[in-house]
């Protein structure tokens, strides 16, 4: 691994910033700080735009696909820099300040909190049912539903069309539902048996369906909110000890899943050092991000409102109301960097897609309202942080954030707030309704 000048001061600024916000937070004498959603974008940069790239780069594995991808590192490493400053600039100093007062009113109870998230599981994993039929039962068992799926043959359910997707897209409402369920439990006490056994089927039907996000879209507001109801921030050696846990199991994961049918344990060959490279090969999407900064609008165009669109066309399609594009925007894009044989499953960071909308100004400007927002979303949560229902949104956006940051795909993002941040702004609104009544 061979860095040179301006690689090392990029690493080291982007290294320096994140760690500033990190020691900051955690070191303020208000443990709420600990919780704040720029702490959440730091662990993410950190992972993918430093050590991740570093880990491959060292490992000497940055002949990514069919292409040597070492010689665009530098220009991954620009454009976090260029989008993270202005996010900082966001956060600090453009949003709005502390609420003057906070609201102590509980909008719902623990019991109803508990209840309804159970609701929101069953209605949830019975839509995913329908679909996939006795598979949807074998991928409840973490470590058998290789063999259970392969023996039933893949068997399904029912076919709506192109409503299948709304159906499968259902499985997402897991996480508010758990999380609604973990509130009450972490607050009361009760159906803790319950509860960590739904938890368990849900991360081994996640596992078995192959993709790792929606179970740390679901642990760590988790983890959060265990902290959070003990008014205490999260302790520093321990959680760097679950971390290491979860990029190990993720890591064994990737070296057996096979996508749709769970975890084939005779793939996986003990390995300490492809364990822990593995580990890191999840910031892949630096790569892609990293050619996309260095290619286009070279070889290719922007693509400019296309996400957004593309959003549209997909909604109002699945409702018969438009017919959907041929190809998602970024084919083109992925087929032109890795050619069509092996561009399929390459992802980019949610900012490449900034930058693919409108260079290094869209860049820019993404930043500074990225950073907006997450300091309206923190205001927010702390005008009412004893709320139930504030925590739960709150904290599923927490998690949320872990796939607008990791992946850019636009309507992909969208699909996921409906289903995780739409039920609980739901329920919210209704619960204030009746507050107020």
């Amino acid at each position: 691994m061979n860095l040179n000048i301006n690689e090392i001061v990029l690493i080291f600024a982007i290294f320096a910033l994140n760690l500033y916000v990190l020691l900051k937070s955690f070191n303020s004498k208000f443990w709420i700080k600990a919780f704040q959603p720029q702490v959440f974008i730091s662990l993410n940069i950190l992972y993918y735009c430093v050590f991740g790239p570093l880990v491959i780069l060292y490992s000497g594995r940055s002949f990514f696909r069919n292409l040597e991808t070492s010689p665009y590192y530098i220009w991954g490493w620009i454009g976090t820099l260029v989008f993270y400053i202005p996010n900082l600039i966001g956060y600090y100093f453009l949003s709005p300040k502390y609420p003057s007062e906070f609201i102590k009113k509980k909008t719902i109870n623990l019991k109803s909190m508990f209840n309804i998230g159970l609701i929101l599981t069953i209605v949830s994993y019975l839509s995913f049912l329908l679909i996939r039929g006795r598979t949807a039962l074998d991928y409840l068992s973490l470590f058998g539903s290789f063999n259970a799926v392969i023996s039933s043959g893949f068997q399904q359910g029912y076919n709506f069309g192109e409503l299948n997707n709304i159906f499968l897209e259902g499985v997402n409402i897991l996480i508010p539902g758990i999380i609604l369920m973990f509130i009450s439990l972490c607050h009361s006490g009760k159906n803790k048996t319950f509860t960590y056994a739904i938890i368990y089927f849900t991360i081994s039907l996640f596992i078995s369906i192959g993709f790792r996000s929606r179970v740390i879209m679901l642990l760590i507001p988790c983890y959060f909110i265990y902290y959070f109801s003990k008014n205490r921030k999260p302790p520093v050696l321990l959680s760097t000890f679950y971390a290491s846990i979860l990029l190990t199991a993720s890591s064994f994961i990737e070296l057996t899943r096979v996508y749709f049918a769970g975890l084939d344990i005779t793939k996986f060959n003990f390995d300490l050092n492809k364990l822990f490279v593995t580990a890191f090969m999840e910031s892949n999407p630096f790569i892609t991000s990293s050619v996309i900064f260095e290619t286009i609008p070279r070889e290719l165009p922007f693509i400019g409102t296309r996400p957004i669109l593309e959003t549209i066309v997909k909604f109002t399609h699945l409702i018969g109301l438009g017919e959907k594009f041929s190809d998602p925007y970024y084919t083109e894009i992925i087929n032109m960097i890795y050619g069509a044989k092996d561009a399929e499953g390459a992802a980019h960071l949610g900012f490449a897609e900034y930058y693919l909308m409108g260079g290094w100004i869209g860049l820019i400007i993404s930043g500074l309202l990225f950073g907006y927002f997450l300091k309206r979303l923190w205001i927010w949560f702390l005008s009412s942080p004893e709320d139930y229902m504030t925590q739960a949104i709150y904290f599923t956006s927490i998690g949320f954030l872990y796939m607008v940051f990791s992946r850019g795909f636009f309507p992909q993002i969208f699909t996921f707030y409906i289903f995780l941040i739409g039920p609980l702004l739901i329920l919210n609104t209704i619960y204030q309704n009746k507050n107020n009544l």
